[in-house]
């Protein structure tokens, strides 16, 4: 039943409303599509202008039941604030929505110049005696909220009041809610689980802090832009075992929301203990969890009934509705599922991560018996393939596709090599093998989502020709081939697969490639003689191999396989594989450090690709020279204008996907090296910006340009705004690798240094240690990357006054450095100016004069390195007067070093320091 109680609160405010003429009719515009409702108000303002006051309103006459609840549901929306209404610091700039609790405002933030989410309670759930309640659990949830930091919780900024009214400040969400997520398009198993793990994980922090969310639902899930799902509207979230609950008519609809004075929540995913008002813990947002789920993954919820009745005696019966379409979910999925929605919340999950850990581990699709017979024996000759599936049914063609990855990506393949992975003894073997089979499940079931849409869009649909059916199932064959490759190497794996393995599955040929139907036209089909098709498949899967080879770092076996094909696919005629091979070929090349074979042979590449049509490839083939010619290459300006022209090719082909970020990226780096900082730094922000828009801020590979980013704001001197980043950095990839992994070390490094530049020597020497500790054991001592934590460590040692053990740090990566590089590297100068101040601090003048001459001789021929030749002839002027009094070398190098110095920005501020003080001390000074 209704209660008077909970009459009074709204009547104060239904009474003003009624009585203004413009806002009761605002009121009955909204009712218009709710008859019932708009009588019942009509004969209330009668009453009104009968009597000359709502006085009868106060008794509550009338207002009882659903109808009254719509009214007052309509009744909030009155309440709407204009734009440019300010809510405490906040200006109002558009309505996002109405809710069971609250109104939703978007808002600018002028202190932090940001946009903001404004959540206001409704005054009818406010009014009356239950103010003061509402307002203090507001409060408590406001407090609750802001003790978390989790990346698929909504952020709470702050709590404060508006004439009366309490409202929140939150992270504003860019995109829709998981309801309409789950509208856009069909969507698979995989992902529908996928995102509502992490949703769960959101779920589970809040419970952490003692918040029982109480209205979980995919309605209440954000899916923002950038792909993050975050939990929501907490507003119905209050600590468990609070006030004490009224009772609701048993024919009002489940999808209603009720509010204060009645029961919390959404009853279509209330939990039993939640309808019936009795005590409520974490359990209860289980139960809620698991109905969005198995609704969201079956398209009908576990307990029947249209009304809270009808659920009532489902939840009596205790029997869920099995599925119509199992949609290939596994009967382990729809275990853990029903376990959650056990009537008893004791026999539910004891909390929501052991549900999540659960539901990680099992596998989500059924392995589904072999629909094709001898169909792989046919797979060698794509026409043969094609043939097949023009002479089939639609309905069981479009079906078979996951057929096709048996003996591929199975499960006692991938038994197989999760015993190869750890079998190689690693230390990050285990969360390497974690990341692949996650990665691979998500991309083998968009494999076959995509080929059953190439198939029905043709065969079902009718929407595209045969051609561009036959064309998609092509490359889509092709991404198949590259699949197997490189599980073949997973399956036996040594330590250098493992070490890779994680960066060779996120560089799969993404699926998406095989949608671009004008792509795919514009290469236009195979050659039409079958003995040329044949030749070409088989180059394609030798490719393939060549590729996965490269993939996981089998540089010589990549040359080995590689090098055959160029000419092979040349005779083909087919331009497009020619390009493909000729572009794997030339990355090889860069990655041997032959700079100038891989430039001719990307020009190569990029001709084949713009002769075949193929844009695609000739954005990408210039994207990679950007980095070969301006970077590593140091023709700078060139590398501009190849970025240039990068850019140029992916706005033909209207899609730049991660390629945008990656050319800023580079762009970046050119222009520090140029020593152009301002330009270095915004092209860095750009590419973070876009790499975020891309992939969300919780994606690994977001990690290289954070880390660019950093290194930027470190050469800037924004020391505690670079450390931020690098950390970030560092979570990201422990995510993805664990904290074993040698892709953490650059990072790890960088952090080091940075903790150096801080004057936080322990925080220094301890992140060093930790990260010589790794690469030693991942590489080796003789390995570049553990000279370079050789040096970096000496530094920081030598700061500390043990100039001894840093001289011997140095001397250790010198002797790395020579042995890897040669004696004649550019990595020998961070050693050798290391050993030399060192040494210049210990006295020993002689001995430093030698290994700072040794820089001096490399620097010189690399000019852009201002900062490091600056320190070196600071180093070598101070050792030259100190040992010999060559007051006229001593001043030219000092003249010399300080536009250096001066140039090399913040970071070298400490030695532009100790020069002055020093040539202050020379005869005469500097004259």
């Amino acid at each position: 039943m209704w209660t008077l109680a909970v009459v009074n609160d709204a009547t104060p405010l239904l009474s003003k409303t009624l009585s203004n003429p413009v806002q009761r009719k605002e009121l009955l515009e909204r009712l218009t599509d709710d008859p019932e409702a708009s009588v019942t108000v009509r004969r209330w303002i009668e009453e009104i202008e009968t009597n000359g006051d709502g006085d009868f309103l106060n008794t509550g006459g009338g207002l009882l039941g659903p109808v009254w609840d719509r009214i007052r549901e309509r009744l909030s929306e009155s309440e709407d604030l204009v734009p440019g209404t300010r809510v405490g610091r906040y200006q109002i700039l558009h309505t996002v929505g109405a809710g069971g609790m609250g109104s939703v405002y978007a808002a600018y933030d002028p202190e932090l110049d940001r946009k903001v989410a404004i959540k206001i309670l409704h005054p009818a759930t406010v009014s009356g005696d239950r103010a003061e309640m509402a307002r203090e659990r507001l409060r408590r949830e406001a407090r609750a909220l802001a003790q978390l930091s989790h990346p698929h919780v909504v952020a709470v900024h702050d709590v404060g009041t508006y004439e009366d009214q309490l409202f929140l400040a939150m992270e504003f969400v860019e995109g829709g809610d998981a309801a309409a997520w789950l509208k856009e398009r069909r969507r698979s198993p995989n992902e529908i689980i996928d995102l509502f793990l992490r949703a769960g994980r959101g779920l589970a922090a809040a419970h952490s802090v003692g918040l029982v969310h109480r209205d979980f639902k995919p309605h209440n899930l954000l899916v923002g832009t950038d792909g993050r799902v975050r939990v929501a509207d907490f507003g119905l979230a209050r600590p468990p075992v609070d006030e004490g609950s009224f009772g609701q008519d048993p024919s009002a609809p489940i999808d209603h929301l009720t509010r204060v004075g009645t029961i919390l929540g959404t009853p279509a995913y209330m939990a039993p203990e939640q309808l019936e008002g009795t005590d409520f813990d974490e359990r209860s947002d289980q139960f809620a969890f698991c109905v969005a789920v198995w609704e969201s993954l079956f398209g009908r919820r576990p307990f029947p009934g249209s009304t809270l009745g009808e659920l009532a005696s489902s939840f009596a019966n205790g029997t869920i509705q099995e599925p119509n379409d199992l949609r290939g979910v596994s009967g382990g999925t729809i275990r853990i599922l029903k376990r959650g929605l056990s009537i008893d919340p004791k026999l539910r999950y004891p909390s929501m991560d052991s549900l999540l850990d659960e539901l990680e581990r099992v596998p989500l699709r059924k392995r589904r018996r072999r629909l094709l017979g001898g169909l792989a024996g046919m797979l060698v000759l794509i026409a043969g393939l094609i043939i097949w599936l023009v002479n089939h049914d639609g309905s069981q063609v479009c079906d078979g596709s996951r057929a096709l990855l048996e003996g591929i990506w199975d499960q006692p393949t991938m038994d197989q090599i999760h015993m190869a992975f750890i079998a190689t003894g690693r230390p990050f073997a285990q969360d390497t093998w974690t990341t692949v089979e996650s990665a691979l499940n998500t991309y083998t079931d968009a494999w076959v989502d995509h080929r059953r849409d190439a198939c029905e869009a043709t065969r079902l649909r009718g929407e595209q020709s045969t051609t561009l059916m036959d064309l998609r199932m092509i490359c889509l064959e092709d991404n198949r081939q590259e699949l197997r490759a490189l599980i073949d190497f997973f399956s036996r794996a040594d330590s250098q697969v493992v070490l890779k393995a994680t960066e060779a599955v996120s560089n799969l040929t993404p699926l998406e490639h095989c949608d671009d139907a004008a792509s795919l036209m514009a290469k236009g089909p195979l050659p039409p003689d079958p003995s040329s098709r044949t030749t070409v498949s088989t180059l394609q899967i030798q490719y393939s191999k060549a590729k996965a080879l490269f993939a996981i770092g089998k540089y010589h076996e990549t040359e080995q396989t590689l090098t055959p094909l160029i000419e092979e696919a040349e005779t083909t005629g087919y331009l497009p594989l020619s390009a493909k091979i000729r572009t794997l070929h030339a990355r090889l090349q860069a990655q041997l450090s032959q700079f100038e074979q891989a430039r001719t042979e990307f020009r190569e590449a990029l001709a084949l690709a713009i002769k075949s049509r193929n844009d695609r490839l000739a954005a990408q083939i210039s994207t990679r020279l950007v980095h070969l010619v301006g970077s590593q290459m140091g023709a700078y300006e060139d590398g501009h204008a190849w970025a240039q022209l990068a850019r140029a090719w992916f706005d033909r082909i209207g899609n730049s996907g991660e390629f945008l970020p990656l050319i800023l990226g580079y762009e970046a780096t050119i222009f520090r090296e140029e020593g152009m900082t301002e330009e270095a730094t915004a092209s860095a922000q750009k590419a973070l910006e876009s790499a975020t828009r891309i992939f969300g801020r919780q994606d690994p590979r977001l990690a290289p340009y954070l880390d660019i980013m950093a290194t930027q704001l470190r050469l800037s001197g924004r020391l505690h705004e670079a450390l931020e980043l690098y950390l970030e950095a560092r979570a990201l990839l422990v995510s993805v690798s664990g904290p074993h992994h040698p892709d953490i070390l650059t990072v790890l490094i960088n952090i080091g240094g940075l903790y150096d530049e801080m004057s936080q020597p322990d925080k220094a020497e301890s992140t060093l240690r930790e990260a010589l500790e790794l690469s030693t054991e991942v590489y080796g001592r003789d390995h570049m990357q553990t000279g370079l934590i050789l040096t970096t460590l000496g530094n920081v040692v030598s700061r500390t006054g043990r100039f001894e053990e840093g001289l011997n740090l140095h001397k250790q990566a010198l002797t790395v450095f020579e042995t890897t590089h040669g004696k004649d590297s550019f990595l020998l100068v961070y050693p050798l100016g290391g050993a030399g101040e060192a040494l210049f601090r210990m006295g020993r003048l002689d001995e430093a004069l030698s290994f700072l001459k040794r820089e001096l001789n490399i620097l010189e021929h690399n000019p852009s390195r201002q900062g490091l030749l600056g320190v070196c002839k600071l180093f070598l002027a101070q050792s030259m007067w100190q040992s010999r009094n060559d007051l006229a070398n001593t001043r030219r190098l000092i003249q010399e070093a300080r536009p250096d110095l001066v140039d090399a920005g913040p970071l070298a501020q400490r030695y532009l320091l100790e020069l002055d003080q020093f040539a202050r001390t020379l005869p005469g000074g500097l004259q």
